[in-house]
């Protein structure tokens, strides 16, 4: 028998919109959370949100994977995302007295994973953000965080300043990954597909410590 079960958590939005977000309760009380938070094309059914959403289930957390209300209503104008984020996280810690709580980024999901983990008091708040735009680096502020940056990545060269600046911070990790492109993957699927096993393994042991 599963230890997780699948299901969606439903949150009204301010507008009156009702949006339902993937949700992975653990069935035994469990005080650990992972938060999902998608690119704007990269969404959480994608190879590496979906797999790290089953990994962190299976390693005993809750997984919210956030769904933006403009990837729920396609003809739907992008919304006030840093709200909509707020209003999703504050329903899950609403389920459980989570001690901690981690963040995974994509692309677009990097700066509000980042935001969200200012905003939140739990002791324990962690950050993985995976091929991070805009300042969301810069921003980490000595919280716990893993980045995967791919070496084909178009913004690449523009982070590899704070990259080498963040090395030398022992709570900021991070991994590049030879020729991954923004999409974490290349034109080859022999390559993709291994380089994926190694992204949730980077990730596995970072919701293990």
């Amino acid at each position: 028998m599963s230890r997780y079960t699948p299901g969606n958590l439903e949150v009204k939005l301010a507008v009156g919109d009702i949006i339902t977000h993937p949700f992975f309760r653990q069935n035994e009380r469990t005080d650990r959370a992972l938060v999902i938070l998608p690119g704007r094309g990269y969404l959480s059914e994608h190879p590496v949100l979906y797999y790290l959403r089953k990994m962190a289930a299976e390693q005993g957390y809750d997984v919210l994977s956030v769904q933006y209300q403009f990837q729920r209503f396609p003809n739907t104008p992008t919304g006030d995302l840093s709200l909509e984020t707020t209003q999703a996280v504050d329903a899950l810690l609403a389920e459980r007295a989570y001690q901690r709580v981690v963040f995974a980024g994509k692309s677009l999901g990097t700066p509000l994973a980042v935001e969200q983990i200012h905003r939140l008091t739990i002791p324990d708040r962690r950050l993985i953000l995976l091929t991070p735009i805009g300042e969301a680096v810069k921003m980490v502020n000595g919280h716990r965080a893993l980045t995967i940056l791919g070496t084909a990545d178009e913004v690449y060269h523009t982070l590899a300043l704070d990259a080498i600046h963040a090395r030398e911070k022992p709570t900021h990790t991070w991994r590049f990954l030879q020729s991954l492109n923004h999409a974490l993957e290349t034109e080859h699927w022999e390559i993709s597909l291994a380089a994926l096993g190694e992204i949730i393994q980077m990730c596995e042991q970072f919701l293990r410590e």
